[in-house]
């Protein structure tokens, strides 16, 4: 994305008044040495650690499911997951997954996470 700066208003800076100049340069290419609690919140969420407002983190909850496959298993070993940190889980390709519980048990590392609150 190409911008243009209009010389007027440049044209008076004396090399110490950055003022103008830091307006004009768009806020994503702006470099700060404290980040804001806005950003430091996205980036938690991004890592999958969100902070509660209380300054707490919130375990990494995502909505009930379960994995095509699971009907290749003996009934007693098929399996739901619901917690975004379960390595299990995370195994499982978008493409291979199905909402819902399936009428399975949830997952002992899900089940271990929750109950950590992690």
């Amino acid at each position: 994305m190409q911008q243009t700066i209009d010389p007027t208003l440049i044209a008076e800076t004396n090399g110490t008044d950055k003022s103008i100049l830091a307006l004009l340069v768009p806020v994503r290419q702006r470099k700060t040495g404290n980040r804001t609690k806005r950003a430091k919140r996205a980036a938690a969420c991004q890592r999958g650690s969100t902070p509660s407002l209380k300054g707490k983190k919130t375990m990494p909850k995502v909505p009930d499911f379960y994995s095509i496959n699971e009907v290749q298993k003996p009934p007693a070993n098929r399996v739901y997951h619901n917690n975004s940190a379960c390595p299990p889980g995370r195994d499982i390709p978008a493409n291979e997954r199905r909402s819902g519980t399936g009428g399975y048990r949830l997952c002992k590392d899900c089940n271990e996470r929750n109950d950590q609150g992690r």
